[in-house]
């Protein structure tokens, strides 16, 4: 089952594990007061080798980019 992070109106934070499709509003468990789903990063752990070659620490130039001004145009399904 997956984790929602929650905030209620007081500012309590907390986290829920809870099935999908699920209420998005319930009462806070440290106060009781209305609590929504809050909107939060996934938690993503990377393990094992080949995921980042290159040193964290290695800096980055515009030429590493390919910037494009307008729409993209994109194949659509099956390359059709």
């Amino acid at each position: 089952m997956p984790r929602y992070d929650y905030v209620c109106e007081t500012g309590h934070r907390y986290e829920r594990t809870e099935p999908f499709g699920s209420p998005r509003e319930h009462a806070c468990e440290q106060c009781s007061k209305n609590a929504t789903r809050a909107i939060s990063l996934p938690k993503v752990l990377f393990r094992g080798e080949g995921w980042r070659k290159a040193p964290s620490t290695e800096a980055v130039s515009n030429e590493d980019f390919h910037f494009v001004d307008g729409p993209v145009e994109t194949p659509g399904c099956c390359g059709g």
